[in-house]
């Protein structure tokens, strides 16, 4: 599915795009239904006791919220005018609750987080048209109403939408990145492969490389620049040159292998491999040598071992599986597959979302945080983030791990750094006023990042967790209303099930192109591998004809033996040719 932006095209990023839309109605149900709660059990919730008809509408709202939810699942369809229609209502209706007066209608307008989100993933900047429509029809009502617009609060909506765009931006930049990795890996691998190719045909035992350069003591040096000259010229040898520059020989591993194991005082375990017949120039790529290298030591080997391979080594394909028996066990070297493709990784953006709140909080009606404890926290963001996607860029999925770690550091930091500063931690409605930061960034990283994980890194991040929200509560200077606390622990973790869902879905559709991108990688790889065969099997065409025209050239000088003993022998390079035209293509 192509998923719109302004200024570019999302369709390059298809396979994530399609994840995070999948997961949309999760994040609609997660969203509303905590700030549902928040509205029912918060000292100021717009539905708290005594609220009248806004307490006796709750239900009906939150059903209208599954039934969206509903919705959202059976179709992948935008729906913005519908969308913005029921927020815009559903906002308005609750901003005019005699609760809360001092939040105004901060938690009404966070009913559209959702919508905000999937608009600037969706549509970019061109998202802007959510919170302005919000502002342009709620505020109105306000003021017809007697209260006050406070445009600032609608500035929730462009966070939202800015953590779509960021989720967006950041997984395409590194989807991008992959990418082009690949693209590097896949043109090292068709020259690998092509080289493959050509092995297969010019080394071994009774090579026709060797059967037609063999003809050359006998008709004379050939002329330079003639395919027979090249051949004579040492063109097998640097073959092998090239090859070993990429690749590795069978032979050259095992003796390798042989020399490092025989370095021990112990004369009777010393190890003498003897290879089967034209075997030791079957190619092995990296991953096989170092797999083949761990099979053999654990095969407690002694005294010679004779090596045979089973299968025809000129038709295996380049990085395909080997069976070897050695010393006369068996031992299969599994295929070497081309390298995973990185899934994207929403990680460093948590990052900015945590900031965004940060600035949240200096907001005028806000400021509750000093700007020197703000800025503090915004900088051990920044830090992790930079962080995070250097260990992204160098190590890929297996960085999730220490970024996890990381994620729990930066947490305590920004609990330690902004918790103690706050100056009223709790309002004159008796409501908590900070959110636990270094919770939601748990909860964000947590949920991406638990597809996979160690059972013990999710006790850490669950640990962490609490104790980031005990020191939260411990922190704060002044009296805290317990129950309001709750509700802000409750909306800081909401994002954690949306997350989860997300990251399940980008697990399947990174496994789904994977499964593509392979079966192209391997495409790639045999197209070259051919190519290589057909150039040597050119290559040897045009010798064969140089020989033969030198042949007519230099036949009355020769011996008749000679003659037929020539004769003969382009006789065989022409059968082994015909045997080598089909596998060649």
């Amino acid at each position: 599915m192509a998923v719109g932006t302004a200024g570019g095209d999302r369709s390059a990023s298809t396979y994530f795009a399609r994840a995070i839309v999948d997961s949309r109605s999760t994040i609609h149900l997660s969203y509303r239904l905590v700030i549902r709660l928040v509205q029912w059990t918060a000292v100021s919730g717009a539905a708290s006791p005594g609220t009248g008809i806004w307490r006796a509408s709750l239900p009906a709202f939150v059903v209208l919220d599954l039934v969206t939810w509903q919705v959202l699942r059976r179709s992948d369809r935008f729906g913005l005018s519908w969308r913005v229609a029921l927020d815009c209502a559903d906002i308005a209706f609750w901003s005019l609750s005699p609760l809360p007066t001092s939040q105004n209608y901060d938690n009404a307008v966070l009913i559209s987080i959702p919508l905000s989100i999937e608009a600037g993933f969706r549509m970019g900047i061109g998202a802007m048209v959510v919170p302005l429509t919000v502002a342009a029809v709620v505020a109105p009502i306000r003021i017809l109403d007697g209260r006050s617009a406070h445009p600032f609060t609608a500035l929730w909506l462009v966070l939202g939408l800015g953590v779509g765009m960021a989720v967006f931006s950041y997984c395409r930049r590194l989807d991008e990145h992959a990418e082009a990795e690949r693209g590097r890996r896949r043109t090292a691998d068709a020259r690998w492969a092509y080289l493959v190719g050509q092995n297969a045909v010019a080394m071994g035992a009774d090579s026709v490389v060797d059967v037609i350069e063999g003809l050359v003591p006998v008709l004379g040096r050939p002329g330079e620049g003639s395919a027979l000259w090249r051949l004579a010229d040492g063109w097998k040898t640097r073959l092998a040159a090239d090859t070993a520059t990429q690749a590795a020989y069978l032979q050259v591993v095992l003796l390798g292998w042989e020399s490092a194991y025989n370095r021990h005082p112990d004369l009777a375990a010393r190890v003498q491999f003897h290879l089967g017949e034209g075997i030791g120039t079957t190619i092995l790529t990296g991953p096989q040598v170092a797999w083949l290298h761990a099979a053999l030591d654990r095969s407690r080997l002694r005294g010679t071992i004779r090596v045979t391979l089973t299968g025809d080594a000129g038709d295996r394909p380049p990085g395909a599986g080997l069976d070897l028996e050695v010393g006369g066990r068996p031992i299969r070297v599994p295929a070497d597959r081309a390298a995973a493709v990185r899934p994207v990784d929403t990680g460093p953006v948590a990052y900015a979302l945590i900031g965004a709140q940060l600035l949240a909080v200096v907001l005028p009606g806000r400021g509750m945080v000093p700007v020197a404890g703000v800025g503090s926290g915004i900088a051990v963001c920044g830090i992790a983030a930079w962080w995070s996607h250097r260990q992204l860029l160098r190590r890929g999925p297996l960085a999730r791990p220490a970024i996890l770690r990381g994620a729990v550091v930066a947490a305590l930091a920004v609990t330690l750094l902004t918790a103690p500063l706050v100056t009223e931690s709790v309002n004159a409605d008796g409501d908590t006023s900070y959110i636990a930061l270094g919770v939601m960034l748990l909860a964000f990283i947590g949920g991406m990042y638990r597809e996979g994980l160690e059972r013990r890194l999710v006790v850490l991040v669950g640990l962490a967790a609490m104790l980031v929200a005990g020191l939260v509560f411990a922190l704060t200077p002044g009296p805290t209303n317990f129950r309001s606390f709750l509700c802000a622990i409750a909306y800081s973790v909401a994002i954690y099930p949306p997350c989860r869902h997300i990251s399940r879905a980008l697990a399947r559709a990174t496994e789904r192109h994977l499964e593509a991108t392979v079966a192209e990688d391997e495409e790639a790889r045999a197209a070259a591998f051919l190519r290589g065969q057909e150039s040597v099997v050119d290559l040897v065409r045009l010798a064969r004809d140089d020989a033969r025209r030198q042949l007519a050239a230099v036949a009355p000088r020769l011996e008749p033996a000679l003659n037929e003993l020539v004769s003969a022998r382009l006789e065989e390079v022409d059968r082994r040719l015909l045997s080598l035209a089909p596998a060649a293509g």
